[in-house]
């Protein structure tokens, strides 16, 4: 029994006495029992056998004997799918069109032109689910340039960098994904008394290292 808890987690493990025997059997515990999430499971089979290739991750692999143990590993070999960084790309952009859609002076509609400039940052958390949680910290700036009428409508042009971190959480100590995204943008607002009307269109260069 104390051989027995020490066995891979990978496996199921049984014993019993045959004789003067002790036979022990090993199976592949489902990926239910291993604890995996879709995202793991629908990697699972590629993984099992592309490690029948590489000696040294599938020791690594066997020697865990906790859940914990064996899915910080598993996890570390599942693709990323850069999903908290489109969310956080996503959130920014929504930060950006707030921005265009606010007048620079505070609402007063003064007819002429004028620049403006706002910091962006912001910390986004995934937890794990259907697929693995991260954490990505967002840093940026964006400003732009509109010329606005007596009446509350403007036209201008936006510029905006962007800086997201993206760690994962089975990711190893201090490795992550950094995404660099510059975008150019117009936009135009219009105000009706109480009513506000913006629009933005963009184009953005992305860089992930």
């Amino acid at each position: 029994t104390a051989q027995l808890s020490n066995s891979p987690f990978l496996y199921a493990a049984t014993a019993w006495q045959n004789g003067g025997d002790l036979d022990v059997t090993l199976s592949l515990k489902s990926t239910k029992e291993l604890g995996l999430n879709p995202s793991g499971t629908a990697a699972f089979n590629a993984v099992f056998q592309a490690l029948e290739h590489n000696s040294s991750i599938a020791d690594a692999i066997i020697t865990p004997t906790t859940q914990y143990g064996f899915l910080q590993l598993y996890n570390q070999m599942l693709p990323d799918q850069g999903i908290g960084t489109f969310e956080s790309l996503e959130s920014a952009t929504e930060k950006i069109a707030d921005l265009t859609a606010q007048t620079p002076d505070a609402g007063t509609r003064i007819a002429g032109s004028s620049a403006w400039l706002q910091e962006v940052n912001q910390t986004i958390k995934r937890n794990d689910g259907d697929t693995l949680g991260s954490t990505d910290k967002v840093f940026g700036l964006v400003g732009g340039y509109e010329k606005m009428g007596a009446a509350g409508g403007a036209l201008g042009v936006s510029v905006a960098y962007l800086n997201i971190a993206d760690e994962g959480t089975a990711e190893p100590v201090n490795a992550h994904t950094i995404s660099n995204i510059a975008e150019v943008g117009a936009y135009y607002r219009r105000a009706w008394g109480g009513l506000r009307f913006s629009e933005i269109g963009r184009a953005s260069c992305r860089e992930r290292v």
